[in-house]
């Protein structure tokens, strides 16, 4: 009876340690190196036919005309159907993660802690040499497409910033008729709206994934590979050709509007 005693009480904390260590594995525990590097393969594949679609969707937009037109008139049309993309993209990946039993920290926390492991797996000769070919030809495939996806995107964004420095350039001599004699009041007006500007295009570049600085340095590192391609779509080049033009003649207003109330 004793023993008996002894080995019900002894259980309870065996049975808790378990219970413990059961609820404390982490979910990437399921995770093998193998199933890793397929999950890699499903993720390249979902994000080069993500990309695929966006491209098309892009080039629409720059290369036909009755797009190009619609986004002249509403930015904002190419960006929802561009939104719609990305989301059923990540619900597609979600669902892949779930199919492998685990979740996107999850996997990302497993090929840091197994980095060396997977590349030795993927350089044995032993293992499936698929694996190692699909992952290299997903990546290549994948950067491939970022790259092409480049320069249409700059041209759409170039559009949206034109129309946008446009629009703040008649603000600008609208206050500037408003205040033609109240330099002062003229001057801090204007600060305030440079400031609002610049929230509205932080915003209009955020919108695009990138910012004002990565816009110009692009512009500055490729200038021949968007030339060539605004030369293939006379359209998008006549278009941000006329708006650039609007842009220096109401600069150009603006500038002899300022300097006649400031005495410049």
């Amino acid at each position: 009876m004793k023993s008996r005693t002894y080995l019900k009480s002894s259980s309870m904390p065996v049975f808790i340690f378990f219970f413990v260590l059961i609820a404390t594995i982490p979910g990437y525990a399921s995770l093998t190196v193998e199933s890793c590097c397929q999950l890699n393969i499903g993720l390249e594949q979902q994000e080069a036919g993500y990309l695929g679609e966006a491209l098309a969707l892009t080039r629409k937009y720059c290369e036909e005309p009755n797009f190009l037109q619609a986004y002249c008139n509403e930015p904002n049309c190419f960006l929802q159907q561009k939104g719609a993309l990305r989301t059923a993209y990540d619900s597609n990946e979600s669902g892949l993660y779930t199919s492998f039993n685990t979740t996107a920290g999850e996997y990302n926390t497993f090929k840091s802690q197994n980095a060396q492991a997977i590349e030795e797996y993927l350089n044995d000769p032993n293992s499936d040499p698929n694996i190692p070919t699909a992952l290299y030809d997903l990546s290549r495939e994948t950067a491939n497409l970022s790259k092409k996806i480049e320069t249409p995107t700059y041209c759409l964004l170039t559009i949206a910033v034109s129309k946008q420095e446009i629009g703040n350039l008649n603000e600008l001599i609208a206050l500037a008729q408003q205040y033609s004699n109240d330099p002062n009041t003229f001057l801090q007006q204007e600060q305030l709206k440079r400031s609002e500007f610049e929230s509205d295009a932080a915003s209009l570049f955020a919108s695009f994934g990138t910012t004002g600085g990565d816009y110009l340095f692009f512009a500055g590192k490729n200038k021949q590979r968007v030339d060539w391609y605004l030369n293939n779509c006379p359209d998008m080049g006549q278009t941000i050709g006329s708006l650039g033009s609007q842009l220096n003649t109401l600069m150009a207003s603006y500038e002899s509007l300022k300097a006649s109330i400031c005495g410049q």
